[in-house]
């Protein structure tokens, strides 16, 4: 490593920029063309030290990893820390007197400076050159992906991963409903979940070899329909339920393993489906969820430390659940919306919405005037969160009902595809050879009102159609 330079009265070089000679390690993935690069070492006065890190350090967008270590005085004791401004995290402090902490770029570099330099004027003064060691690890977002949300239920027909990517996904949601699967067999959920952990391996294998990956979304309770129905998933006593916790680690433990060989085939591992409590008010976003979700992310770390992590927020996975939301303690997280906004046009038809071909897109909604504006604003929760923590965000359903008036319907797809598109979100629509009613190859009502299969490619499976070929444009 380089060394001295001329000293200052307190004893501290002047600032100098050096390479680590051994002993580092280079970034574990980074942007096109980023390459490796070697951890920085900083030595210097307070005011030298910052200069020279904020001169260094590229404000690209990357998402980064940086482990500071400040040798200080031990007569001086560990320094007192307070939560740093624009949200980064609390220290931990090892017994060589070094700092490890996570924080995104967006937090801003000289809130780092303020921190590091902070401490180590209140740790007293050191026996020797204060030494910054900055190493910085970038992790590459995820590839934007899109596809379908799959069917409901295990098992899928031979061709159907093969008919997506005919399509032109590129992903599938693999709807997980473990309950279900065991109330099918007529057995327990334990007596039951070796066997659908074997189905759900045997499908990821069938996703691979058509050339899609899978997200694997846990879309019910872990517990039997009759121990825990979707009804009852909303309640406060599910949520207070001691076992519940436990049941989602293991649950989530087990996936992780028994996909593990097929890890580079997963997306993701989205945590579960749109949770929410029930009140007499309506759905709100169940206190229990945000710590829930970090022990289950800890359980699957254990066995899979690299695919990413599929946050849903609460409630419902709607957008209004990114207002306030601070990030996840983790990295390689992607943040989930689903999105039927506004709801008497998507949904019309459906139980306690407008009658079936009734309301139009752009027209009156909620009482005021519903087009492309209108939605951007409703989007607009994610997109400051995106653009604040420059996360990866992932639409993980969006739809409109198959009877909805045509030309609305089409243009409701349009411009929320170019939404996403705009900001580089991964998408899925929902869904592939689900209920018919939001299936891409229905049209309109029979009489009897139930969806009715066209006998052609409809308009709207043309518009998703064309949005998939993008994942195949170089």
């Amino acid at each position: 490593m380089s060394g001295g330079h001329g000293v200052h009265p307190g004893g501290l070089a002047r600032p100098v920029i050096a390479q680590e000679e051994a002993g580092h390690r280079p970034f574990l993935a980074g942007p096109p063309g980023a390459g490796s690069r070697d951890p920085m070492v900083i030595t210097g006065g307070r005011k030298e030290a910052g200069q020279a890190l904020l001169g260094q350090m590229n404000m690209g967008p990357c998402r980064t990893r940086m482990r500071i270590t400040v040798p200080v005085s031990r007569r001086g004791g560990l320094p007192k820390w307070r939560q740093g401004p624009c949200g980064i995290a609390p220290a931990i402090f090892e017994e060589d007197m070094s700092l490890r902490h996570s924080l995104h770029r967006s937090c801003g570099l000289a809130a780092l400076v303020l921190l590091v330099l902070t401490a180590t004027a209140a740790a007293g003064p050191a026996q020797g050159p204060q030494r910054l060691a900055l190493q910085r690890h970038v992790y590459a977002p995820p590839p934007v992906v899109r596809g379908f949300v799959s069917a409901w239920m295990f098992p899928f027909p031979p061709r159907y991963f093969r008919e997506a990517r005919e399509w032109g996904a590129s992903v599938m949601r693999l709807q997980l409903h473990p309950g279900y699967f065991a109330e099918e067999h007529h057995e327990t959920f334990r007596q039951a979940w070796p066997k659908f952990l074997h189905q759900l391996v045997v499908h990821i294998r069938r996703a691979r070899r058509a050339g899609l990956k899978v997200v694997l979304d846990l879309h019910g309770p872990p517990y039997r329909p009759s121990t825990a129905s979707p009804k009852a998933a909303g309640t406060w006593a599910y949520w207070k339920n001691p076992h519940l916790g436990r049941r989602f680690c293991w649950v989530w433990r087990d996936i992780a393993k028994a996909a593990r060989p097929l890890r580079s085939s997963i997306y993701g591992y989205d945590l579960y489906n749109e949770p929410r409590m029930d009140t007499r008010h309506g759905s709100i976003a169940p206190p229990q969820w945000r710590p829930l979700a970090i022990r289950i992310i800890r359980s699957i770390r254990e066995v899979d430390s690299l695919t990413w992590i599929i946050f849903e927020v609460a409630p419902y996975d709607s957008p209004r659940g990114f207002k306030g939301l601070a990030p996840l303690p983790y990295r390689r997280v992607v943040y989930s919306v689903h999105f039927y906004e506004p709801g008497p046009f998507t949904q019309q038809g459906l139980p306690n919405h407008p009658k079936a071909g009734t309301v139009r897109y752009p027209g009156v909604i909620y009482g005021g005037r519903w087009g492309k504006t209108a939605m951007l604003h409703a989007l607009l929760p994610v997109i400051r969160f995106q653009n604040r923590y420059h996360v990866p965000i992932y639409v993980g359903e969006f739809s409109v009902i198959c009877w909805a008036p045509r030309n609305s319907a089409l243009r409701w797809l349009r411009d929320a595809i170019g939404i996403f598109e705009a900001h580089h979100w991964s998408w899925t629509y929902h869904a592939f050879g689900e209920w018919p009613g939001w299936d891409l190859r229905y049209s309109g009502q029979t009489k009897t009102g139930q969806p009715r299969l066209a006998g052609h490619e409809t308009s709207r499976a043309k518009v998703i159609r064309a949005a998939l070929a993008k994942n195949w444009k170089r």
